[in-house]
């Protein structure tokens, strides 16, 4: 029961109506999991990698510590780097 309010809440933070059922909150949280046979499934993938331990899932190699550590300043509303989100409307 907690889980299933605590995802419900976590889905009316982000904005998105909560109106999915106990085992729709499941699997979405499955296709999430790396540790789940689902998370492969959804992404068309029969089953986790041997080398799933290994290797590096990165977005980008070509981004040092210094751009990933800057993008998440701007990011951060507590940090004076933060560039708030643009509106996506027309101007």
């Amino acid at each position: 029961m907690y889980v299933a309010v605590l995802s419900c809440l976590t889905f009316l933070r982000f904005g998105i109506q909560a109106t999915m059922s106990q085992k729709d909150l499941n699997n979405h949280s499955n296709q999430l999991n790396p540790n789940n046979p689902t998370f492969y499934k959804s992404r068309g993938i029969s089953e986790r990698p041997s080398d799933w331990d290994t290797k590096e899932y990165k977005s980008s190699p070509n981004y040092t510590q210094a751009d990933l550590n800057n993008h998440a300043n701007q990011l951060n509303p507590n940090n004076p780097l933060y560039q708030p989100p643009q509106s996506k409307g027309n101007k």
